[in-house]
């Protein structure tokens, strides 16, 4: 009997000293994340990478990529310099607790060329499933210091797009997701928003988004002002409330310094999945206004039933640098608005 205790009691040694020499040790981190890499299934494409560290210490990778080649996507991702650490005390608690992930990088390079065919999609039988989180997650500090997403056309020509300084702080338990921070920088503006979400009905939202543009040049809105060199957009705040199947959202934005260069944004919308409300939505820009209402659906198709109105509108101000195309545009309205279509 004592020989099979002792037994018995040798073997949940030797398991513990396993278990714990794959957790705790680089070497045992190494070959789990290399087992891990050979098990994943062709379908869901090649990832490789070089671990170092241990659930203690943290990992880094010094590069990680993952890259899915078939007839859906050709899609590859490359990421420098990635380190992360989770809390040992929370995972004995039950929470996965990641304390800090840190990436200097990320390089998402999207080489599908294939044009898909445009399928008419129904919105009005969606149904939110209800779920529940297995353990609370929490990411108390993200940062990616740089981001390129780079997308080929259908004219086999690259477009890229930049985004620097993304920062992340949110939590998952139960039924809610809360972003308590999250802020993106690009070359023309910067965002910083907060949300929470409940995924059992009636599916409560609730999410606050604060924009900072930057100088736009005239010429990227097909525009060269002749007393105006840059068209200024505004620091915009958006409120999101209310349900996902029933929404409301609020825009405002207030003038900086330069109020003539400066295009105010104010509107208020309401929606749901199959169509949005338009109840105010308006543009100004120096004594020039645009303003719309009316609803928006997509339930077979685009649809729209509203109306535009257009204050002292005077595109002879901007026709210097339009195309074409654009001055004709702005003629039509011209003209319109002489027939009554404007206030």
């Amino acid at each position: 009997m004592k020989r099979i205790i002792s037994g018995l009691f040798a073997i949940i040694v030797l398991c513990f000293t396993a278990v714990a020499s794959l957790l705790l040790t680089s070497t045992g981190n190494r070959w789990l994340w290399q087992f891990a890499c050979e098990q994943l299934p062709s379908r869901f494409g090649e990832l490789q990478g070089d671990l170092e560290g241990s659930l203690l210490q943290g990992w880094q990778f010094r590069t990680l990529s993952w890259h899915r080649s078939d007839l859906e996507a050709d899609l590859k991702v490359d990421i420098q310099q990635l380190s992360f650490s989770l809390s040992p005390e929370h995972l004995l608690r039950g929470e996965l607790f990641i304390d800090q992930l840190s990436i200097e990088r990320i390089g998402i390079e999207n080489l599908s060329t294939r044009q898909n065919k445009e399928q008419e999609t129904d919105f009005s039988d969606i149904e939110i499933p209800s779920f529940t989180m297995p353990l609370p997650v929490e990411i108390k500090t993200l940062n990616i210091r740089e981001l390129d997403y780079s997308q080929r056309g259908y004219s086999e020509q690259e477009k890229t797009w930049q985004f620097q300084n993304i920062g992340l702080a949110a939590r998952a338990e139960k039924q809610t997701f809360s972003i308590q921070q999250f802020e993106v920088t690009h070359d023309s503006a910067s965002l910083l928003a907060s949300a929470s979400i409940t995924l059992s009905a009636p599916y409560p939202v609730s999410a606050q988004l604060a924009f900072s543009p930057g100088i736009f040049p005239a010429d990227s809105f097909l525009l060269d002002i002749a007393l105006h060199d840059k068209l200024l957009l505004p620091d915009t705040s958006v409120s999101v409330s209310g349900y996902l199947t029933d929404y409301r959202i609020e825009l405002s934005s207030q003038p900086g310094k330069e109020k003539n260069s400066t295009l105010l944004l104010n509107g208020a919308l309401s929606g749901s999945f199959e169509q949005l409300f338009i109840h105010s939505l308006e543009a100004q820009w120096q004594q020039q206004a645009a303003s719309a209402s009316g609803q928006l659906s997509w339930q077979h198709g685009i649809d729209w039933q509203g109306t535009f109105t257009f204050r002292n509108l005077n595109p002879g101000a901007v026709a210097c640098g339009l195309s074409r195309t654009a001055v004709g545009y702005c003629e039509k309205l011209c003209v319109s608005r002489r027939s009554g279509m404007g206030g």
